[in-house]
């Protein structure tokens, strides 16, 4: 379901842009990324610690401000166990994720 709602969000966010819903300032800070770093269950607790007390304290900043939007905001912290010697490519994961278990 939220593949299915990142889908729909952006493409209401398209034409909001498109149709000028939206001002040209939110293009530049827009965006989507997928990113694999290797880190510890330590760290990616405190990756989502840093990410909630950040995100509190620029919603509390920013809750007055007459420009500001709903914006969607997906996160997704998922650890991949290494694939035993001869087993299938995982397709769902990017090419990078399978060069990186292979060393």
């Amino acid at each position: 379901m939220q593949i299915e709602h990142l889908e729909a969000s952006l493409v209401r966010h398209e034409a909001d842009v498109a149709n000028g819903r939206l001002g040209r300032e939110w293009v530049e800070p827009s965006g989507i990324s997928d990113l694999m770093p290797c880190l510890t269950p330590e760290s990616l607790t405190e990756l989502w610690e840093v990410l909630n007390r950040k995100l509190d304290e620029l919603t509390t900043r920013d809750a007055g401000d007459p420009r500001a939007a709903q914006v969607v905001l997906l996160t997704a912290g998922l650890p991949l166990a290494p694939r035993a010697p001869g087993a299938e490519p995982n397709t769902s994961a990017p090419a990078e994720a399978d060069a990186e278990n292979a060393s």
